[in-house]
């Protein structure tokens, strides 16, 4: 099963994001298995702030980023 929550978002930092959505997921009993960062780990060069959150429970993410 592949699935896949996609936003672009203005006015906040992506730390600010994460932040935001590690709250939401703790405040529904869930949380944060894993955290790619592709510069570091590729070192893919300039793609940016790019971060993907893998959460336990797909809806609860899904919410977390619809409030940001």
């Amino acid at each position: 099963m592949t699935y896949i929550i996609y936003r672009m978002t203005d006015g906040a930092g992506i730390d600010e994001l994460q932040a935001r959505t590690c709250k939401l997921l703790a405040n529904h009993g869930s949380g944060v298995m894993t955290e790619i960062y592709p510069v570091a780990t590729m070192q893919a060069g300039d793609i940016g702030a790019l971060t993907a959150v893998a959460g336990q429970v797909r809806d609860l993410q899904a919410k977390a980023v619809e409030a940001t």
